[in-house]
């Protein structure tokens, strides 16, 4: 009784702190206003005259600017009330300049507020802004407002407002949460950090962070990337106005493999219709490979085998862009997370419960999942996202199959497996390409070999028969035979040619089946994919993708908005990955294995340079497993270093690493939350409110 008291007594502290640090972080300037040497609250919009019958100044696209006057000497808060119409849907927020309008003394005007607000939709919304304004040199403010072509409307706009009091419940959670965490580690002792998989709390906080991670990752494609949930079906427009998994879908559900859509006569007609400037004011379907007449989605049938066919098959309707980005953000996120788990549990790595968490979080958020779920054109950005949830699912099936010892779960594992990676053959093949550098070390040493990935000290090697050893490696690649095999026949009842995907018929910006490989194009390779930076700026969000280019690479390279690999602050972690080549603990199978897999994405990121060109989702075809790499080798890098004599040592190692995981987490998700031509627009409400969250509204 006495211990569950004790626990409950300090829940409550932490919670009372919480709500004080609170408190102070949102009203911490109003302590330093003494209100007694201001003039009271006043009344600004009543010296606009050409406001409309409700009082109210409407603020049109064409005109954004407003001036009041009748100001105080002294300001210390302005508080704006605005509202949108009904029709109003901000995708960027409107940014708001306040400054001193004085027209004897021009030069004395001051900007004494920039802020951003976002109008909700017929209703009014206000926001009080504390400034810093000790005396003003005139008695007038000139309001702009940018940003945005939708129309608003001002409500409010009061000096000096009496009411300052402000609490935010969000931030209020997130401090406790922190407040939590920093007493468990300085309360528990460091042997009781260590994460024990026998231990039911250290199951328990697991499984909850997971699943709000997972939640989270839901929410936030669910509010940030797209928000279609289900498409009706007979498709109510054109099917020309849909995405090629619909299109594609469709064209199943009818019993053809061609869209059902044709081209016109005069499009029919052209000799080369992939000659851009041979189709120049013709329509005809964007993006969608054109051979004999007819339109084909060169796009993988993975999803719609998953998803868009079940989907139909429970609902008789189609699932929109955003029910597609949720289901396989979330499925991607939880067998991230579940690998990490497994191998930490499986080769008994000692690392602290808070730092496994954030391992996991890191790897998540590095691994490029949010930045694809924003992609715009989203059909682009489902095949990427698609093959990231089949590559962590099979990467988590293979771990558990190499080192299972049970006869009959082993062999089902392994198909799994092998069904996870025909499922990433038919989402996206470079990828799948990428994976095999990950599946010949593993057969090799873990089923011809029998030879452990990490030696676990009291753990007994697992040995298999030739027997069972071909009935693994049949397990693992009946599925993937499968996959091959249908795509082969696919493709030749599609193009006449088993070896044709599609691609060299593109109706894109060039005639892409002149694309080569081209061993000139590795500089450009390492630049783009490794070490093209991310831009900076001193406003939220921070970071945001650029354009770059070194010079003009000769014939034609899709060159656009991009991100090396080092960009994202977790990948740094890959230096760690050094001590597996020199330490002589390590066994040659997992000095093969990372060798193999820096190696493969080395190829992939080259092959997709000649053959695709520059795009930071190109990018993203390895960032998943390199994410996780450099993950589990900052747990060793940790782990290494907490067995040195030197308590120092470790200390310096953990705190090093939850620097960098911290970081990454908050980079990845600046830029995760950027706008820029190539991410879907979002409501800006979210915008602000995250602005808000951080104290800079």
């Amino acid at each position: 009784m006495v211990k569950r008291l004790r626990k409950i007594t300090v829940y409550a502290i932490l919670i009372m702190l919480a709500v004080i640090l609170e408190l102070i972080v949102s009203n911490y300037r109003i302590f330093f206003i003494n209100k007694s040497e201001y003039e009271t609250e006043t009344d600004l919009l009543a010296s606009v005259s050409y406001r409309d019958e409700s009082g109210e100044i409407p603020m049109l696209s064409e005109s954004r600017s407003v001036a009041v006057s009748g100001i105080p000497n002294g300001i210390y808060a302005l508080r704006i009330g605005y509202r949108g119409t009904s029709e109003s849907y901000f995708y960027e927020p409107v940014k708001l300049q306040v400054r001193t309008v004085d027209a004897k003394n021009p030069k004395s005007n001051a900007i004494i507020l920039t802020t951003y607000i976002s109008p909700p939709a017929d209703r009014e919304r206000q926001t009080t802004y504390i400034l810093n304004v000790k005396e003003l040199a005139s008695d007038s403010l000139s309001l702009t407002f940018s940003g945005s072509v939708d129309d608003f409307y001002l409500t409010e706009i009061t000096a000096n407002p009496e009411d300052l009091f402000s609490f935010n419940a969000v931030r209020a959670l997130c401090i406790l949460a922190v407040t939590a965490l920093i007493y468990y580690v300085i309360k528990v002792p460091k042997e009781r950090r260590i994460f024990d998989p026998s231990r039911t709390s250290h199951q328990v906080a697991v499984f909850i962070f997971c699943a709000i991670t997972v939640i989270l990752v839901c929410a936030f494609v669910g509010n940030f990337c797209g928000s279609v949930l289900s498409i009706d079906y007979p498709l109510i427009k054109g099917v020309q106005s849909y995405n090629p998994y619909i299109q594609q879908t469709d064209a199943f559900l009818k019993g053809q493999l061609n869209i059902d859509y044709y081209p016109s006569e005069e499009f029919l007609a052209l000799k080369n219709p992939y000659d851009t400037a041979e189709r120049d004011g013709l329509y005809f379907l964007w993006d969608r490979a054109y051979y004999e007449g007819e339109y084909f989605s060169y796009f993988g049938v993975a999803p719609i085998l998953n998803v868009y066919l079940p989907y139909h098959l429970l609902t008789g309707s189609l699932p929109g862009d955003g029910a597609v980005k949720i289901f396989y953000a979330a499925t991607a996120s939880m067998f991230v997370m579940l690998f990490i788990i497994a191998y930490v549990v499986i080769y008994k790595k000692k690392v602290s419960l808070p730092l496994l968490c954030l391992g996991m979080l890191s790897a998540v958020l590095s691994s490029n999942l949010l930045l694809i779920a924003r992609g715009y054109q989203a059909f682009y950005y489902i095949a990427t996202i698609a093959s990231m949830s089949y590559l962590a699912a099979f990467l988590l099936f293979l771990l558990l199959a190499v080192n299972s010892r049970h006869r009959i779960l082993r062999p089902a594992l392994f198909a799994l497996a092998g069904l996870c990676y025909a499922m990433i053959f038919l989402a996206r093949v470079n990828v799948a390409f990428c994976t095999v550098f990950i599946v010949l070390p593993v057969l090799y040493f873990a089923l011809l070999k029998n030879k452990p990935l990490v030696e676990v000290e009291g753990s007994a090697p697992i040995t298999r028969t030739v027997r069972e050893k071909l009935i693994d490696a049949s397990s693992l690649a009946f599925f993937v035979v499968a996959a091959v095999i249908f795509t082969l026949i696919y493709n030749y009842a599609r193009f006449d040619s088993p070896f044709e995907f599609g691609t060299s018929y593109q109706l894109t910006v060039s005639d892409t089946s002149k694309n080569e490989l081209s061993l000139a194009l590795i500089p450009e390779t390492l630049y783009h994919y490794l070490f093209q930076p991310i831009a900076r700026s001193g406003a939220f969000p921070f970071f945001t993708l650029q354009y770059s280019s070194l010079y003009s690479y000769g014939g034609y390279l899709y060159v656009d908005t991009g991100m090396g690999l080092f960009a994202i602050p977790l990948m740094i972690g890959l230096i760690a990955l050094l001590f597996v080549f020199t330490s002589k603990k390590q066994t040659r199978f997992i000095k093969v294995l990372t060798a193999s897999v820096l190696v493969g994405s080395l190829v992939t990121v080259w092959i997709n340079m000649c053959l695709g060109g520059v795009i930071f989702r190109y990018t993203s075809d390895v960032t998943l497993p390199l994410s996780i790499a450099a993950t589990l080798a900052l747990f060793s890098f940790c782990e290494r270093a907490s067995e040195s004599t030197d308590a120092g040592i470790g200390a310096a190692a953990r705190g090093a690493t939850t620097v960098l995981m911290l970081v990454s987490c908050f980079v990845m998700l600046c830029l995760a939350l950027s706008y820029n031509g190539n991410l879907m627009d979002y409501d800006s409400a979210h915008f602000v409110a995250i602005m808000r969250f951080f104290g800079m509204q």
